[in-house]
């Protein structure tokens, strides 16, 4: 998949990408595209949060950004419960 110093930022590539197709389908679809967004929303939040916990171990961007245990897990569980909330959210 992503090799080298952007496979440390893969969730948050991912995140960015569905982010802004997710803004495009709530555009073009209105309303009625809400509940479909809300889904789709949260599906990408957990597989984010799945690639954050298996994902791999190390700094990137001069040390800007680190990636080890503890943010592995600070980042799975920001995710993870951020989908509770976005799905609970849209009912």
């Amino acid at each position: 998949m992503l090799d080298g110093v952007l496979g440390l930022a893969a969730p948050e590539i991912l995140l960015s990408i569905a982010a802004m197709a997710l803004l495009l389908v709530g555009a073009i679809g209105g309303p009625k595209a809400s509940p479909a967004v809300a889904g789709l929303a949260g599906v990408s939040l957990l597989v984010a949060a799945y690639m954050a916990a298996v994902g791999p171990h190390g700094s990137a961007f001069a040390g800007g950004f680190v990636a080890d245990s503890a943010s592995a897990f600070s980042r799975a569980a920001i995710y993870a419960m951020s989908a509770v909330g976005v799905l609970l959210g849209d009912r």
